[in-house]
Formats: structure tokens, sequence, C-alpha cells
């Protein structure tokens, strides 16, 4: 611990919790632009009811999650979901049935601004305009809209980032589907994995997916966000050996479309923190057979640059056929391994990545932090399917680019990495031919804008 003139510092406090007449409390500023919407409040203040410290970091986060859900809404675009959810908080905070008199009162006119009816037409055939009822039923707790409870759910998992990452794709397929609670019947949730989460999905993928949703739904029942009953998901969990209309995809994975790999790059490139590492290995998927994992181990010493061609070797895997060699010829990508074999300070090619251990002992892979951000960008800007995964799925769809390019299979298998039948018995040559992988390597080109 730091410290001043020999006493300890004082500790930080994080700015999301405030110690007030021995209670803590949880607090969030409102944007200033914002606050119109929210009758003029400068920040949202809340109890956290306990005067633990230790508890208050606990319990606040779901409390801050959702402030910011109703921030993002008002800046987003939403503002009548941001405002119906302002009213809805202060009326499960009235104090007294005059209060909540009051509240509803409020909001049944600014329900009435909104519902402009047709001043011509019969009483009987003008109907209340959409966004009004909207806003009276989200205002009052009659509908719930699951988008903004996404993230407090996820502030409250006390799970890795990874996790959390798998967990919000398989909600959000769910919320795109069935928006609020009051939609999900027994039956709907049938339907919506027969027909939304089984197709081109290995069974165990579609089961990992459904534990999400089961948590999320539970959680919901849990905060008051859905009346208590029987679990609408209970038996609906695959049997392993059911196959899931995709053969070809048994990993329950995809490849990039080439749309979305050039989407993905340039999203990348605009949100990445630290664009020279995570873009440069982002393209050297996007142009090799690489895993992520491999590429992130990558050493000086498995880059040859001949020409305007690289090659790289994989001195290590899971079986024999994982060690291999193969060429990069795009030139963008060719000129980066070069350049960064020749400015490394250590003996890998990206020296940014960790190559320490936890306290404890525990070892950090070289690729852990770039798969959690790349996950977080894919899942954030771009896709809403697991089947689509930050990493693995550039290899799909180099196998992809490969088949299409009329690559003959066992050139195909040499350059993935892939053991062929008998191969481990000696039965096939050597491999091919310096020229055979150069013709395969044309194909993994970057995406085209």
């Amino acid at each position: 611990m730091a410290t001043v003139k020999g006493k300890a510092a004082p500790k930080r406090v994080p700015r999301s919790i405030e110690f007030r007449k021995g209670i803590w409390y949880a607090t969030l500023d409102i944007p200033k632009p914002l606050r119109p919407q929210f009758n003029g409040q400068r920040r949202f203040f809340k109890s956290l009811e306990t005067s633990s410290e230790k508890e208050a970091l606990r319990r606040s986060p779901i409390l801050v999650a959702s402030w910011r859900s109703m921030i993002e809404k008002a800046r987003g675009g939403d503002k009548l979901a941001a405002r119906a959810a302002f009213f809805q908080e202060h009326l499960a905070k009235a104090s007294s049935p005059e209060e909540r008199e009051i509240i509803l009162s409020l909001v049944e006119d600014e329900a009435d601004a909104l519902d402009v009816r047709d001043p011509y037409g019969a009483e009987e055939d003008r109907e209340v305009q959409p966004d009004a009822l909207r806003f009276y039923k989200l205002a009052t707790g009659q509908l719930t809209e699951l988008e903004p409870l996404l993230e407090p759910w996820l502030a409250d998992r006390q799970v890795k980032d990874k996790t959390k990452v798998m967990d919000r794709q398989a909600v959000r397929l769910l919320i795109q589907h069935h928006p609020t609670t009051e939609a999900m019947t027994k039956r709907a949730a049938s339907r919506f994995v027969m027909e939304v989460l089984r197709p081109g999905r290995d069974p165990a993928t579609v089961n990992r997916m459904l534990t999400s949703i089961r948590r999320f739904w539970k959680w919901l029942e849990i905060h008051g966000y859905r009346p208590e009953g029987a679990d609408i998901w209970a038996g609906l969990s695959l049997s392993i050996g059911t196959q899931s209309g995709l053969e070809d995809e048994g990993e329950g994975r995809r490849p990039f479309t080439e749309e979305e790999a050039a989407a993905f790059l340039r999203i990348v490139s605009e949100v990445s923190s630290e664009l020279p590492l995570d873009l440069d290995i982002l393209h050297l998927l996007a142009t090799s057979t690489l895993r992520l994992a491999e590429a992130c181990s990558l050493r000086c010493q498995d880059i040859t640059v001949d020409g305007d061609i690289a090659w790289i070797s994989v001195t290590a895997g899971k079986t024999k056929a994982a060690k291999r060699r193969f060429p990069v010829v795009e030139a963008l990508v060719v000129e980066m391994l070069k350049r960064r074999k020749e400015a490394s300070s250590d003996s890998f090619i990206f020296p940014e990545l960790p190559t320490h251990t936890e306290a404890g002992g525990r070892l950090v892979k070289r690729s852990s932090a770039v798969s959690q951000r790349l996950g977080r960008y894919l899942d954030k800007h771009l896709a809403s399917d697991s089947a689509l995964v930050a990493g693995h799925s550039w290899r799909h769809r180099a196998r992809t680019l490969l088949e299409h390019g009329d690559i003959p299979p066992w050139v195909a298998d040499a350059m993935m990495g892939h053991q062929r039948p008998g191969e481990g018995l000696g039965r096939y040559s050597k491999g091919p031919s310096d020229e055979q992988l150069t013709q395969a390597a044309q194909c993994l080109k970057l995406p085209l804008n």
C-alpha cells in the first residue's frame, strides 16, 4: 500500500458508492444533456442498506448497471423507455399511497400527451397509440422489456468475462425473438428452442445456451421482474445424441461470411484500445489457418520471410498434424510480420501479450485477454449468433475459402493441421509441395471492405 509521510494512504472508494451517516449508497451521475428526460435529476442515488463497504461493493453493480441501461436508452434514441423506467423506479420507491397516486397521475398525463388519435373518427374506432400504451405499461410495471435487464443480470453474475460473453449472446438471441416477459410461455419457449436454437448448432452448444437463458429467467423471478411459476425451460435440453441439423458444423460454429469478416475488421480498427495488436492478430487470422492461441504464441524463429511470402511454422499441437508449415501471401500481413520480427523486444512476434503467471501461480494463456476483447467487440457490435466465434470462425472461413478455391483436400488438410485417415501410419507422402501450399495460400485474402 502506498504511504504518505510514513502513513498509509487512504483507500480509494469507487465513485459508484458513497458513504453517508453510517450507510453506503449507490450513485451514478446523469449526463447533463440527458437530465431533462429525468426531470432535471443530476444523478441516481439509492441506499444499499448496509454499513459494510464489502457488501456495498457486492450490491451496487446491479443498480449501477440498471441506471446505465436507462442512460443508454435515453442517449440511444429510445427516450420513451428511459422516461418510463424513470417513473417506474419512482413508483417502486413511493413512500405512501398518496405519493403513488401523484406519480401515477403524472404517468397518465405523459401517456395522454403521446396518445394523438384521429379527432374525426368514432370513439370506438380510435385505438390508443402504440407509443402511449407502451409507455404507460412500462411505467406502471404491466410490461417488462428484457433488454434493459440484461446488463444488470450480467453485473450480478460472479463469473469470468468469457462466460459473460457467452451468456450475453444467448440471452440477446432470446430478446431478439421475445422482447418481453409477458410474451414468454411454455409453448413459446419450446418453439424458440426448436426453431431458433437448434438449427445449425451442436446439441452441447444448445444446452449451454439454454443454461444461460434459464439462469437469466430465474434471476428475473428472484428480483420481481416476472411472477413466480413453473420453469418454462424445463425438459427442453437436447440429448447429446440429437442431430443439430447441420452435420458439417459439429462444433456448433460457423465461418464468417465475407461481409461479416470485413465488418468485424472494421469494428476492431474503430473500437479497439490496442489497435496495432488486436488488428494485427485479426489480419493474421484472416489470411492463415492459425488458431488464435497458435497466433498469439508465435515466436520470431517461427517466421521466415522470403521475398513476398512469409512462411509460418507451428511447432506444437495436440496432434502430429497440428505441427505444420504453410505460407502467408497477403502483402499487408507479410509486411506486418516482417516488421514485428525485426522490432520484437523478446522472442515473440506479439511481445505485448503477457508471459507471466498470475498471483497464486495460475498460468495465463497468451491468448486469453485478446480472446476476451475480441469476443466483446463481436458480441456488442456485430453478432447475436453464438455459432460465430471471434477466433475460431476465421478457421472455418479459411477452410471454406480453400474449398471454394478448388484446393485438393489433402493440401487443405495440411494447411489446416487436420490429420487424414491413415496419416499416422505413414501411408501418405511427406505432404504437399511448397508450390501447392502457396497456391492454397492465395485463397486466403483479407475480405474486401
